[in-house]
Parts: C-alpha cells; sequence; structure tokens
C-alpha cells in the first residue's frame, strides 16, 4: 500500500512541474516604418516627396518648389549644384529668397525662371548673367522700386521672350530697359502704378512684342504715340484702369492685332468711331484683322458700328454698360450684319445677354428688341412733323387752292381798277397841240371870251392858260 501511494505522489509531482513551466517564446522581426520629422527644411527632404514639406517636381532639368509650407531661404544645392548643368526650368515662387547668391554661378541651359513672390531687394544685371539662355522670367510681387530695376538689368538675357513684372510698384520703365531684348514677345506689367503706357520704352521691342498686358495701372489716358510703334502686337489688354476716353487713331498702328480687352473701365464712356482707324461709310464690310473686342462692364452708353469690323468678329462682349438704346446702337440687332459676322453665334447670345439702361428700356436685353425700338428723340421729332404735314396736306388742300384763286381774282381786279383811273386821268389832261395855238391866238387878240369863264365846272383849274406866268 505504501508503494502505491509513493508512486501516486512520484506522477503527481511529475505532472505539476510539467504545468508549471512557461511556454517558450518565439521572436519574430516586426518592420518598422521611420517617422518624418515635420520640422525639416524642405532641401533635407527627398525631391519626390509629395507633400507639402518638400520641392514636389525634380528630375534632371526641373526644380519646382513652389509655395511649400517650410519657405526657401536659399536655393536647395542638394538639386541645384554647380555640377547640375542640364537644368531647364527653376521655379522657386513665393518662398523667402531675398538675392540669388545661393544660385549656382551659372546655369548655362535654364531657359525659365520664376521667383514671383519672393523678397528680394534688387536685381541686377550680374544676377542675371548667371543665366545667359533664359527666355521666360518672373519677377512679380517683389516690391521693386524704379532704382530697383536698373536700366541694363536685361542686357545679359538677350534671348528673353516672355517677361513678367506684375503688382511690383514700378511706375514707370526706363527708355532703354529693353534694348538689348530684341526677342521679347510678351510683357506682363499688370497691377502696377504706372498712370501712362512707358511708350519710350516699348519702342525697343516694337518689331517683336506680340502681346502685351497693362491691366490694373492707374493709366489715365492713351492715344496713338502710345502705340505707334507695336506693329507686331496681337493682344492688347487694358483692363481696370482709369481711362476716360479712347480718341481717334488710338489703335490705328495696331492692324495685326486679333484680341484687344477693355473690361472693367468703370470711367470709360466714350470710344470715337475711328479709335481702329476703321471709319468709312459702311466699314463693317471691310476686312480686319480683330477677332475678339471685349468691353465688359465700362461706362458706355453708345458706339458707332463703324467702330469695330463686326463681320469679321468671333467675339464682341458688351455687357454691364449703362447701354442707351436708341438710334446710336440699333446696329447691334441688325440681323442682316450680324447674319453675315463670323461669330454671328456668339454675338447673338451675348446680346441676349446685356441690358438697356435708359428709362423706356431699362433692364430689358438688347438682343432681345426689335429694331423699331431702337429710335432717337430727333427721329421722333421728324415722325410728329411728317404725320403733321400728311394731316394738313389732306384735309387742307382745297382750302389752299381756293384762298390762291380768291387772291388772283383779287389782284385781277384791282389792276382793272387802277388802270381805268389812270386813262381817265390822261384822257382828261391831254391838249392837241393846234387847239393850243388857236386859243392862245383868240386869247391874246381878246376878241371873244373862253366859254368856261361863263360856264365853270369842276375841271376849269385844269383848263388855265398853260402859259400864264
Amino acid at each position: 500500500m505504501k508503494s502505491y501511494s509513493r508512486i501516486l505522489l512520484c506522477l503527481f509531482g511529475v505532472v505539476h512541474l510539467v504545468i508549471s513551466q512557461k511556454p517558450p517564446t518565439i521572436s519574430l522581426p516586426v518592420k518598422r516604418t521611420p517617422a518624418v520629422s515635420t520640422s525639416l527644411d524642405a532641401c533635407s527632404l527627398p525631391c519626390e516627396l509629395k507633400d507639402d514639406h518638400a520641392c514636389n517636381i525634380c528630375s534632371d532639368t526641373t526644380f519646382s518648389c513652389p509655395n511649400p509650407s517650410s519657405k526657401l531661404k536659399t536655393i536647395c544645392s542638394n538639386y541645384v549644384n554647380a555640377s547640375t548643368t542640364e537644368i531647364t526650368v527653376i521655379n522657386v515662387q513665393n518662398n523667402a529668397l531675398t538675392d540669388f547668391s545661393s544660385f549656382p554661378a551659372s546655369l548655362p541651359k535654364l531657359s525659365e525662371l520664376n521667383v514671383m513672390g519672393n523678397p528680394f531687394s534688387a536685381i541686377t544685371k550680374a544676377d542675371l548673367a548667371r543665366f545667359p539662355a533664359l527666355q521666360m522670367l518672373d519677377i512679380s510681387d517683389i516690391r521693386l522700386t524704379l532704382e530697383a530695376l536698373p536700366e541694363d538689368i536685361f542686357e545679359s538675357v538677350p534671348l528673353l521672350q516672355d517677361l513678367t513684372i506684375r503688382s511690383s510698384g514700378l511706375r514707370t520703365l526706363p527708355p532703354n530697359i529693353f534694348k538689348n531684348n530684341k526677342k521679347l514677345t510678351k510683357l506682363v506689367l499688370e497691377g502696377n502704378r504706372m498712370e501712362k503706357v512707358p511708350a519710350d520704352a516699348l519702342k525697343k521691342v516694337g518689331y517683336s512684342l506680340r502681346a502685351l498686358f497693362l491691366s490694373g495701372n492707374p493709366i489715365t489716358k492713351v492715344d496713338a504715340s502710345d502705340f505707334d510703334y507695336l506693329v507686331e502686337l496681337r493682344t492688347l489688354y487694358l483692363k481696370d484702369t482709369n481711362i476716360r476716353q479712347i480718341k481717334d487713331y488710338t489703335f490705328a498702328a495696331l492692324d495685326k492685332m486679333t484680341d484687344i480687352s477693355l473690361d472693367h473701365n468703370v470711367h470709360l464712356e466714350f470710344i470715337h468711331e475711328d479709335a481702329f482707324g476703321n471709319h468709312a461709310p459702311e466699314a463693317w464690310k471691310f476686312s480686319g484683322s480683330l477677332e475678339r473686342v471685349s468691353i465688359r462692364n465700362c461706362a458706355l452708353r453708345s458706339l458707332d458700328v463703324h467702330t469695330v469690323n463686326v463681320l469679321y468678329l468671333k467675339e464682341l462682349l458688351l455687357s454691364g454698360n449703362p447701354w442707351q438704346c436708341d438710334c446710336t446702337i440699333k446696329w447691334m440687332v441688325d440681323k442682316d450684319m450680324l447674319e453675315k459676322s463670323i461669330g454671328h453665334e456668339k454675338i447673338t447670345e451675348e446680346l441676349k445677354k446685356t441690358k438697356c439702361m435708359d428709362a423706356p428700356h431699362r433692364d430689358m436685353f438688347i438682343g432681345t428688341l426689335p429694331e423699331d425700338r431702337f429710335v432717337c428723340l430727333d427721329e421722333l421729332r421728324a415722325i410728329d412733323t411728317t404725320v403733321g404735314q400728311r394731316i394738313a396736306g389732306g384735309l387742307g388742300g382745297t382750302a389752299i387752292l381756293v384762298i390762291t384763286v380768291i387772291l388772283c381774282v383779287s389782284a385781277i381786279v384791282f389792276s382793272a381798277i387802277l388802270l381805268r383811273k389812270i386813262t381817265l386821268r390822261s384822257e382828261q389832261t391831254r391838249v392837241h397841240p393846234a387847239a393850243a395855238h388857236q386859243y392862245q391866238a383868240i386869247y391874246n387878240q381878246g376878241s371873244i371870251q373862253t366859254p368856261y369863264e361863263e360856264r365853270p365846272t369842276r375841271h376849269t383849274a385844269l383848263l388855265k392858260d398853260p402859259f400864264e406866268i
């Protein structure tokens, strides 16, 4: 019995020992993703990383880091350095660059450079000399002053074709600033402080410039001398200025222009009928280069039909003006003319959205009114006069004829009476020459007395001796 008890006790101990032991732990490798620090500078992160902390377009030829949350104070030397000779595009707009000192000394193939929105204190000829092949340059919104824009600033980039200087506080441009830029085709000077067109500077690129943007400047007037030399210009934007009128021949030299925009000139009240040099009888029948004309949201009340060649326009935008819907703009609803226009459908749709603002037609759409509603006051007076004449002619024709006959008869009667009186008087005063000599002889002898002395009559005074003194 004791032996069985010992055996059971031993088995119990073994089981307890097995149960009380812990199973072995198996260690497996765990893959961890390292956290990306958000405090790093944009240049410290991989160029291909797609977030707002890094430059999002990079390749062997392009470095683009616009609008990063961590502003660049220097160019990323780990991507753009002295050995980077193939790079052609740099876009670092809206960063914190103050100068070009962090750029390589030379980027011989760089053709596009955008440094818009960086607080540059100045840009010099030497700065741009780093980019001898530069064709496109945007130095907008860097608060340049005339002193910070030297006359020779663009001399070192003779291949420049596209230049943008928006919202930089410029009041004018030096006359010779483009003397070495004979390839310049596009110039954007919007949002500056220019009160007149920088005509002297534009003369230097008159044979190359094709697009000129001057919107948002406080320009007060324009005339023919501002554009005389821009013989190749195709596009002109003069929106949101202080221009009040456009005189004759202002755009006459721009015979290759296809697109002009004068929108939002809230003081513009008058455009001369010969502003584009097109005035002639039925000038709209002649060919022209203009394809698009936009004069929206100005102060125009009328526009002469000869101002633009409607027949060849693809777009004519006129809404937002206080149009006076009278005979001066009747051509806007001339269906025969509009149907012959290249842009018939677009022009017609625009006129259906263009409102009249004169009292008789206020808030009515021009394109929906019939032609007979477009009448001037002079024409109304002429119509009233014509109607009056017709009424007078119909009702008073007979009376006029009767009065004429009465006057003629009265004239004849009066003439007959007058002739009769003259005849009687001449008969009474007439004396035959022979009788007069006989009467004188008898009177001198005193042998007889004139019977008229015995029987005086009312004509005695007329028969007195004609020789009596």
